[in-house]
């Protein structure tokens, strides 16, 4: 891949709305058994609005557990 392509490539965590810091942190491909790369990969290859639904999701999880308490 050309360099110029490298950088006008959409970036993981962009696509996720996080910080490189975050993307990083979260370490996703390690806890999915995967390669950073193939992480990269997949991400991208979704369409934004599954990305988004499963964003909504979670957030839809942390807000149940805040109200409720623990998972069951």
């Amino acid at each position: 891949m050309p360099l110029k392509d490298k950088f006008q490539q959409e970036k993981p965590w962009a696509v996720l709305g996080w910080t490189r810091k975050q993307w990083k942190a979260q370490k996703m491909w390690k806890k999915a058994g995967v390669t950073e790369e193939k992480m990269t990969e997949l991400l991208l290859s979704l369409d934004y609005s599954i990305i988004q639904e499963m964003k909504d999701h979670a957030m839809a999880e942390v807000l149940t557990e805040s109200i409720f308490g623990e998972k069951e």
